[in-house]
């Protein structure tokens, strides 16, 4: 039977891929110390890479490169030194951490010259870089060597081998210049076998970074680079001085597509406004900003048409760049794009299909991809795609089914597990996640489950241990977390909480509001030692306000709490192992629920 046109596939169709973007900020550096800040790559299609195109320059030392595991781009410089210029992770015992891989590079356990870890070459023919991402300036001329240890391996003499490179870089990046080292051929039981080089510094070079070069003629057979050294010196590395640098930053991926993503970096000891969100009676939702220096508190923006009655909980994307508020009435739940500044932009489209019961709370993941709702009806949870443009597609429910009400939602610090409280027993769950499949596995619950009804959760920043509180005693309860959910309860203490709880290791306290006579509960915290002695309650707190929406800024010198007289917010100074010191400063004149830092 002869082949109609129409039979054949049609293999040259067009086939809509959702556009490359990144987004995220990155975290604020502080003087003197080392750096890392990391964006988020979404929709990419195989490996991706990022330049820097534009802006400031940033410190010496100063990596800009691509995560392949995590799709992130990350900026990392080390700690303020002067006159060296460090390798980054030079024998490999981070693993891939400070290297850009060419093709049929691997780090790997096998057969290292030192340690537990080199760099190993397999499965790729022709000549292949390694390159150190930890960039220095170089000036005109300047003389540098480096070498490294080579393993050639059980390959034939000549058939495989590396050796040590400099490459020498313009002032965008790209490399003009390279200067090899010996080339490693050859092996004899086992051996290894230095490759040294020393090149001048081209005119045009403006950075410098040490690499190797695998080479591969014949034999399919892994060879290994390991223990890389140089003598390359510079003016001073990393930073130690309060600045900000402008950066606009060009991610490919292999197919070809690109994004620019421009933003800042802020070098502080403190930040010089602190950002938050606080919901409250008179607005859903408000984005602040808490000036320390000046003492000051002062509202950013809020949405124009946001419902201002029957607001349930808020959730913010770890980079502010997205809100939302629940209701338990129509439209049950309010999305918005936030800008730099923490101006609102206009409401998402909601989500398809509609939301059609009360909604308890929402959460992002940690990337900002997807969004978690809480709501009233089986099954009890929607989870959606969520991007700058609006909100997406929606992902599958839970395997194992949820069997009430869900009025809380937090994911730890690594983004991999979904911490929910349900209304009715068991009180607390959670579930592995993941930003391509969603819900995973149900996890372990407590043995020991809360003698009441669980109002709020919060998780340490090193993610070990998760805090909740109840309205019976006693009403806080502190567990170990891990990989597989809830571990040993480590602490039962308080009575008489409500509203929210913070537990905090940069603070090194916990504290949750009460509903009755001391007005708030304030306690020492270590995640190793468990919970000490009780702070003092901060001016302010009592007399009939009750301190509810607590919550800390990420160092951990800042203590808002939102209050339920006509206070509003309310910010102090806190040092930690001491308490407040300063405050309150004041802002708005109702009730606050909650409030959500961003610094």
């Amino acid at each position: 039977m002869a082949a109609r046109i129409y039979d054949r596939p049609d293999l040259d169709q067009d086939v809509y891929q959702p556009a490359l973007y990144v987004n995220g900020r990155f975290a604020r550096a502080k003087p003197s110390l080392a750096y890392e800040g990391r964006l988020q790559i979404r929709n990419s299609i195989g490996g991706c890479s990022v330049l820097q195109i534009g802006g400031d320059k940033l410190p010496d030392g100063t990596q800009v490169r691509v995560d392949q595991a995590t799709k992130e781009v990350v900026v990392a410089w080390p700690a303020y030194l002067t006159a060296q210029a460090p390798i980054a992770n030079a024998n490999f015992e981070e693993g891939k951490t400070g290297w850009d891989l060419g093709p049929g590079w691997n780090i790997t356990t096998e057969n290292p010259p030192s340690g537990q870890w080199s760099a190993g070459y397999w499965g790729n023919w022709g000549t292949s870089r390694i390159s150190n991402a930890a960039r220095y300036t170089v000036q005109p001329g300047q003389i540098t060597t480096a070498k490294c240890d080579v393993r050639q391996g059980a390959s034939s003499e000549g058939n495989a081998g590396a050796s040590v490179m400099l490459e020498y870089r313009n002032a965008v990046g790209e490399v003009i210049h390279t200067v090899e080292g010996n080339q490693v051929m050859s092996a004899s039981k086992n051996r290894v076998y230095p490759s040294s080089v020393f090149g001048a510094a081209p005119p045009g070079a403006a950075t410098i970074n040490v690499a190797g070069n695998g080479i591969r003629y014949r034999e399919n057979k892994i060879l290994f680079v390991d223990n890389f050294q140089w003598d390359h010196t510079v003016p001073s590395v990393g930073i130690n001085f309060e600045t900000v640098f402008n950066v606009v930053l060009r991610v490919n991926d292999s197919i070809g597509r690109s994004f620019v993503w421009s933003g800042q970096i802020m070098v502080a000891a403190r930040p010089v406004a602190y950002r938050l969100f606080a919901s409250s009676i008179s607005n859903a939702l408000n984005s602040l900003n808490y000036r320390h220096a000046a003492n000051v508190f002062e509202r950013v923006g809020y949405p124009d048409n946001a419902s201002t009655s029957n607001q349930r909980l808020i959730g913010v994307t770890d980079d502010g760049s997205i809100a939302a508020t629940t209701y338990s009435t129509f439209p049950y739940l309010a999305v918005y794009p936030v800008s730099q500044e923490g101006l609102f932009g206009a409401p998402f489209a909601g989500p398809v299909p509609p939301l059609t019961e009360q909604c308890e709370c929402v959460a992002f993941s940690r990337s900002g991809s997807a969004m978690v709702v809480g709501h009233g009806n089986a099954p009890y949870l929607r989870v959606h795609a969520v991007s700058p443009a609006g909100i997406g597609t929606a992902y599958p429910p839970p395997a194992t089914a949820l069997t009430s009400r869900v009025m809380f939602a937090e994911f730890n610090p690594k983004g991999d597990v979904l911490y929910l409280v349900q209304q009715s027993p068991p009180y607390l769950v959670a579930y592995r996640w993941d930003d391509v499949n969603g819900l995973g596995a149900r996890l372990n619950s407590p043995a020991v489950t809360t003698p009441s009804a669980v109002q709020s959760i919060s998780i340490n920043e090193s993610g070990t241990h998760l805090a909740a509180t109840c309205g019976a005693s006693p009403s806080c309860h502190i567990f170990k977390i891990g990989p597989d959910g809830f571990e040993d309860r480590i602490a039962a203490f308080g009575q008489n909480a409500q509203g929210m709880v913070a537990l905090s290791d940069a603070a090194r306290a916990v504290v949750f509001g009460s509903s009755f006579t001391q007005q708030m509960h304030l306690y020492l915290w270590d995640p190793a030692n468990g919970v000490g002695a009780a702070y003092p309650v901060p001016p302010g707190i009592g007399g009939g306000t009750f301190g509810r929406g607590v919550s800390f800024s990420r160092d951990g010198l800042v203590l808002y709490v939102g209050v339920t007289s006509n206070s509003g917010v309310l910010a102090y100074e806190w040092t930690p192992g001491v308490g407040t010191t300063r405050g309150p400063v004041q802002w708005g004149a109702t009730a606050t629920n909650r409030t959500i830092p961003i610094d």
